[in-house]
């Protein structure tokens, strides 16, 4: 006659284990993929910074934004321009290390992970200018009162 299972305490034990082992297995490649999509991000926002750090860019967009084309920029624009250049210097310094922290999460998703530092501020200077920009266009469809 074949022997019968029998429902013990190690059978229980051993499939509670099988379960917590599992679930906790599922956990981890959740937490990993969501620090592989902030890594992605962040990768990506970095390198928009790295392109528009460049001082040739960031003349490039003045010139044509601002109609100066013929006419050298005034020390003040000059100032204006090496302050966002600044800016995006930062900007791509924070978003790399940013990247390079949710990739090694991602590889070891069961470490815990430092929340983050605040981003870079543009300052009060980048304000002012978009405000400026916004109201000199024509076919806006933001429409500021003054």
């Amino acid at each position: 006659m074949p022997r019968r299972f029998q429902f013990s305490l190690r059978v229980l034990l051993v499939a509670m284990l099988v379960l917590a082992v599992s679930i906790w297995a599922f956990i981890l490649q959740r937490r990993s993929a969501e620090f592989r999509d902030h890594a992605e991000y962040a990768r990506q926002v970095a390198r928009y910074f790295s392109v528009s750090a460049d001082p040739n860019a960031v003349q490039f967009y003045e010139l044509t934004s601002r109609g100066w084309q013929g006419t050298s920029p005034s020390s003040e624009q000059k100032a204006q321009n090496d302050r966002w250049i600044q800016y995006y210097r930062e900007s791509f310094a924070y978003y790399d290390k940013l990247r390079l922290k949710y990739e090694k999460a991602a590889r070891c998703p069961w470490l815990p992970v430092d929340p983050d530092q605040p981003p870079p501020e543009a300052g009060q200077f980048a304000v002012d200018e978009w405000l400026e920009q916004v109201m000199t266009w024509p076919d806006s469809a933001v429409a500021i009162e003054q």
